[in-house]
């Protein structure tokens, strides 16, 4: 039996060496996933095939099945996959499960196999392995409902394993995670991330970032983040840089740091216009007017240092947006006398041009209509009709193909006040 045993530790190695090197040739021979797949399948097929011919198998031979079949399982579930996509395109009515049958069985029979594995010898040393993989087989492919059982489980028996202790502890700080039990997501993370050296740790601190917001932990919440970022951006560790930017200032936002936040972007970020913006957006709904226009004009102010003339010409856009839903009508006409001057001195590109005309020419519309119901109230008239005059001056400048029309409409209030000579003027530019 020693010597059986011998062998078949030998024929894991081969097969282990084999599958190397048959990636190693797939490189280099740039052989297709479908027969990469098929070359790696024959060798797991030879070993599990040997396994099972022995009458007596013992806990590390079991092990071995339950590994050989997950590696088979993986390459099954490829194959469903894509089968799938396939098969959805032509009949979209036929149902998800029927792809899947093959690996959902297979799942089944090594759940089966591992837990006999482990009622035997409760005692093996690899237990805690059989309950992992287990565990992540029903993760991905299998009954999602078994898996914080068969993590725990995993914890429970690996705790002489450090390196698989940490794996477990980052699959259950996963899994807690992704259900929104952030308290329990918080106790394993916390573990987690003291691992510095784990290529993964930025991802880590920034589900904990993320955690710790959930459970209103907002200063953490930050350290964290900007902890994430930090050793995101240093050579040989998984970057979530985007991630982290993309929600920091929401971060600075729950716990009442907004002018914290901004310093952040502007330190930390080349361009950081797009996130100073949805930064602000949210600072509008969730705080005040008054936080929400500090960032915004912080974004201006660097934008114009750095002459970043399209995140410029961007800040402007959104300004027009705040500053109309608040009713901030003298610092609109400020902003748009802004566009006004930077059509004239910058390139801008076709989408800010759309949108600058379509919000100003809007409000141009509001105060046409004031006017028009005011025009039997001479006094109020005069008093209006300046602020529309200019403003179409504005759109002749961005929108000069349409600059006959709006030199008409100019006429038409004119002459509405009975300012003939000007009115005539006009007339004549349309």
């Amino acid at each position: 039996m020693k010597i059986l045993l011998c062998i078949l530790t030998l024929s894991s190695l081969v097969t282990s060496f084999a599958v190397n090197a048959e990636e190693k040739t797939h490189k280099k021979l740039n052989i297709s996933d479908k027969e990469k797949n098929r070359r790696l399948s024959l060798l797991i097929k030879k070993e599990e095939k040997l396994i099972r011919s022995l009458k007596t198998r013992g806990p590390r031979l079991w092990w071995r099945l339950v590994e050989l079949q997950s590696e088979k399982l993986k390459i099954i579930k490829k194959k469903e996959n894509a089968a799938f996509i396939k098969g959805s395109i032509n009949n979209p009515n036929i149902t998800k499960a029927a792809y899947f049958k093959t690996s959902k069985a297979l799942v089944k029979r090594i759940h089966s196999e591992g837990m006999n594995a482990i009622k035997q010898w409760p005692d093996f040393y690899n237990v805690g392995d059989i309950y992992y993989t287990l565990a992540l087989n029903n993760r991905d492919f299998g009954n999602r409902k078994k898996v914080q059982t068969l993590l725990i489980q995993s914890e429970r028996t690996s705790r002489h394993n450090k390196t698989l202790s940490y794996k477990v502890k980052v699959a259950l700080a996963e899994h807690y995670y992704n259900n929104k039990k952030y308290k329990l997501a918080n106790r394993y993370y916390s573990s987690v991330i003291t691992n510095t050296k784990n290529p993964w740790i930025a991802k880590h601190l920034y589900n904990y970032s993320w955690c710790l917001t959930k459970v209103n932990q907002y200063q953490k919440a930050i350290h964290f983040g900007r902890l994430a970022l930090e050793l995101g951006r240093q050579k040989g560790f998984a970057s979530v840089e985007e991630q982290v930017l993309s929600n920091m200032g929401l971060f600075h936002i729950l716990a009442h740091r907004v002018e914290d936040g901004v310093k952040f972007y502007v330190e930390e970020v080349k361009e950081p216009t797009k996130y100073l913006i949805r930064m602000a957006k949210k600072t509008a709904t969730d705080i005040s007017y008054n936080k929400a226009k500090h960032v915004y004009d912080q974004a201006l102010i660097f934008t114009q240092k750095h002459n970043q003339t399209n995140d410029m010409m961007l800040v402007y856009l959104e300004q027009l947006d705040f500053y109309r839903s608040f009713k901030k009508n003298n610092l609109f006409t400020n902003t748009s006398l802004s566009i006004e001057s930077h059509f004239k001195n910058n390139k801008v590109i076709k989408e800010h041009q759309e949108r600058a005309i379509t919000t100003i020419k809007s409000y141009t519309n509001y105060l046409q209509t004031h006017f028009r119901n005011s025009i039997e109230r001479y006094q109020i008239a005069q008093t209006k009709y300046k602020h529309i005059i200019r403003f179409m001056d504005i759109l002749v400048t961005i929108d000069k193909p349409s600059s006959d029309f709006y030199h008409f409409y100019q006429a038409e209030v004119f002459l509405a006040l009975r300012k003939v000579s000007d009115s005539l003027d006009y007339y004549k530019k349309s």
